[in-house]
């Protein structure tokens, strides 16, 4: 079997070189398991993209086997297959798409009471839902409109922000989950004109995430602007 190469801390780039004509189950890298929390016998949301040229990406409630693989169902191994077998040289980008909404910026909360977390998790909510609004109920980019997918992402980190940007609608991206993970590792960013900055880290290989020099948000209000110049200047990956 291919490597397994970790992209982000929800999502993994899967080659099919060496794939045998077994498409049913495909493994987690060791990180991936860590930071989402996988645990044998249980079930996770799992969303698959494969390369622009077939077309193909789609988001399945995944069984996950006693030794931490994904198990697809009948429907997608058949859709799958050929596009394996034929494609040797191809991947897909597997992410695991059902992680709370910005869960491991949660971890670095100290000292901490039980009423404050609850406090926090249901500002949470809220601040997803004025996203949600403020969006359409679309990725602010590439409009994807299943919002079980959608992520609520901070511009400014969560950790870095104070109680009012937190909660502040102009703090926040609705994005889809690859999007999501390239904004939050600092693979991305988004200029005052709202055009997508792509990191000279991934430039070479930018088609294998379906992003084009072309993407940009879909819409901007002047709030953005400040909270757009932190990311750029503090998480960007710019070198």
């Amino acid at each position: 079997m291919s490597k397994l190469e970790v992209i982000s801390k929800t999502s993994w780039k899967q080659p099919f070189k060496n794939r045998n004509k077994d498409v049913r189950l495909w493994g987690i890298p060791n990180k991936i398991k860590e930071n989402c929390h996988i645990v044998d016998k249980s079930r996770r949301m799992v969303h698959f993209q494969f390369e622009n040229k077939f077309n193909l990406s789609f988001t399945q409630d995944c069984a996950i086997t006693s030794d931490c693989n994904v198990r697809l169902n009948i429907e997608n191994q058949k859709l799958i297959k050929p596009i394996i077998l034929n494609n040797p040289d191809s991947f897909f980008i597997a992410s695991v798409v059902d992680v709370k909404i910005n869960y491991h910026r949660l971890i670095d909360v100290e000292n901490t009471t039980k009423n404050a977390i609850t406090k926090l998790r249901i500002g949470q909510g809220k601040f997803r839902q004025q996203l949600i609004d403020f969006w359409d109920s679309q990725c602010a980019v590439s409009k994807v409109h299943i919002n079980d997918l959608l992520v609520a992402s901070h511009i400014k980190p969560w950790r870095s922000s104070t109680d009012l940007e937190r909660l502040d609608v102009y703090n926040g991206l609705l994005l889809n989950p690859m999007l999501d993970a390239l904004f939050d590792q600092g693979y991305i960013s988004f200029d005052q004109d709202g055009n997508i900055l792509i990191s000279p880290l991934i430039s070479d290989t930018i088609g294998q995430f379906n992003i084009q020099d072309a993407n940009k948000l879909r819409k901007l209000n002047t709030k953005h602007l400040k909270y757009l110049q932190y990311h750029y200047n503090e998480v960007f990956i710019n070198n």
